[in-house]
């Protein structure tokens, strides 16, 4: 039987603004640690995605509190993101070598298919501990079903607000998952979820916060 294609989700007309952000937030990170750059051009620089996620940010909270003019500019710079987002979705589906993994790392999400498979059970974190300097130690309940289990983090500043969460990585166990090269008297939150065959992974988990010591 042939390997089912991993399609990159889109659609991103059809997200709420608040998605749409996350998104392109996590995308413009993304897109950095997940390919070689100098060696393959993306359609949209990488920086111009994360100033036009600046501008819909601001342009948002512009719109919330202001009236029609700054709902259409708000919508005017959301067009701007959604657009950008298209384009980098071709390129993260044309280099991601049909692998999921890759297509999370860059920002994205797959598109998933119904299948008799059950859902996966979020893996809702247990403690997250101070490590050696600069690391966290994460630990969360294990799946039965999973074959991995991704991180993602955020820094949280004044008044417990959380800030955009980036992907930290991929790990086999949820025994004692490590995020390192963090900074000392940082407080960060952090969120699990369990992927498993078929390009199937479960939703995030509830964010834990704790200070790196």
């Amino acid at each position: 039987m042939a390997t089912e294609k991993v399609r990159v989700k889109t659609g991103f007309g059809a997200l709420n603004d608040p998605a749409v952000i996350s998104v392109s937030g996590n995308v413009a990170a993304g897109l950095l640690w997940t390919f070689d750059l100098k060696t393959l051009i993306p359609p949209i620089d990488p920086a111009n995605l994360k100033a036009a996620h600046d501008d819909l940010v601001a342009a948002v909270e512009a719109a919330d509190q202001g009236g029609p003019l700054q709902t259409a500019d708000k919508k005017k710079k959301r067009k701007v993101v959604n657009g950008m987002l298209d384009k980098l979705a071709s390129f993260v589906q044309l280099h991601c070598n049909n692998d999921v993994k890759t297509v999370l790392s860059a920002g994205f999400a797959v598109v998933t298919h119904s299948t008799t498979q059950s859902a996966l059970t979020v893996p809702n974190i247990i403690s997250v501990d101070n490590g050696n300097g600069g690391q966290l130690v994460i630990r969360a309940r294990s799946v039965r079903t999973a074959a991995s289990y991704e991180v993602r983090g955020a820094t949280v500043g004044a008044n417990a607000t959380i800030g955009e969460f980036k992907f930290l990585g991929s790990f086999t166990t949820t025994r004692a998952m490590t995020v390192t090269g963090l900074t000392a008297g940082t407080t960060y939150a952090f969120s699990v979820r369990a992927v498993g065959s078929s390009n199937r992974y479960s939703d995030w988990s509830d964010p834990v916060a704790h200070m790196c010591m």
